[in-house]
């Protein structure tokens, strides 16, 4: 995650630490309490108003008097940490080619992949626009999206639905090369704009098939041997052992996974 982007968390957190703090003000009592020491005991008083008022021992009030010390002071601290954000986030600027491109005029959008990934980050502009066209064996893509993309089977159809309906651009068997040369070619991928990194989603359809297993087995290990762990950056889903899949189960997963 960018400092950015972790800066903008924390703006949000301050602001709801605020709002709270403004709400319990409103019950709490105003006043500074004050403290007395006589005769080895020690006497409450309440300053508001330019008066002083005895406060008896036990009295609820000392203690929401004591409360409201302390969100004053969390009041205070959150409000001159939000200036000191602003004042930063005001100054920053994007340095992240995918998202200065967005910007450019039109006569310098059209910008090479290789120039973005040479410094160091993935190329993320086509998201959602990876063609069908790609996919090794285009024979096997028999089932048909509602936005009538060719997949491999009905699973995969209502999980491109599922990607659709939380609103995440995915690409559909875009090759995935290591530094080894090793490739392998994830069922989605897609982009983490809160964590700045690729994600994959292998969906296993038949799971009584040995040459299916095999294939994934060797994926698995592929992942894992990169530093792309389950549920860290690959997302496994199956079908149920009966076929078909859990529709909402697997919207879940992808929910939290995503997050």
């Amino acid at each position: 995650m960018k400092l950015i982007d972790m800066m903008m968390q924390e703006k949000e957190n301050l602001q709801a630490v605020l709002n709270n703090c403004r709400r319990l003000l409103r019950h709490l009592p105003r006043g500074t309490l004050i403290i007395q020491e006589k005769s080895g005991h020690r006497y409450y008083h309440k300053y508001v108003d330019g008066n002083t008022v005895y406060l008896r021992h036990g009295s609820a009030e000392i203690r929401r008097l004591k409360d409201r010390k302390l969100v004053e002071v969390v009041m205070d601290n959150a409000e001159n940490d939000l200036q000191l954000m602003d004042g930063f986030l005001s100054g920053y600027k994007e340095y992240d080619p995918n998202e200065l491109i967005r910007s450019f005029d039109e006569a310098y959008k059209d910008v090479s992949r290789s120039a973005v990934t040479a410094m160091g980050f993935a190329f993320t502009l086509d998201y959602g626009d990876f063609e069908a066209g790609n996919p090794k064996h285009m024979e096997h893509l028999k089932q048909i999206t509602s936005a009538g993309k060719k997949r491999r089977s009905k699973s995969e159809v209502i999980i491109d639905r599922i990607y659709d309906e939380l609103q995440y651009d995915v690409m559909y068997e875009k090759p995935l090369v290591f530094s080894d040369g090793e490739e392998v070619t994830p069922d989605y991928t897609t982009w983490s704009e809160f964590r700045k990194v690729e994600l994959y989603h292998e969906h296993i359809g038949n799971l009584t098939d040995p040459d299916i297993m095999k294939m994934n087995f060797w994926k698995y290990g592929e992942y894992v041997r990169n530093g792309l762990y389950p549920f860290d950056r690959v997302l496994f889903t199956f079908d149920k052992p009966s076929g078909g899949i859990d529709a909402e189960n697997i919207k879940v997963l992808i929910r939290t996974f995503m997050q």
